[in-house]
């Protein structure tokens, strides 16, 4: 039973780890998705004013 618990504790930990890096990955690529679009509508704001 001890070892199961210590398994299955280490297993949250991991996924909480995981879960951890996936919502750092996606906040980051939406951070840099943003970036992009902004990058965009500053041109096209720059091409209307011409």
């Amino acid at each position: 039973m001890g070892l199961v618990s210590l398994i299955s504790e280490d297993f949250k930990v991991q996924f909480r780890v995981r879960v951890f890096y996936l919502q750092l990955y996606y906040t980051a690529l939406e951070f840099l998705v943003a970036l992009l679009v902004a990058k965009w509508l500053v041109v096209l704001i720059m091409l209307v004013k011409l």
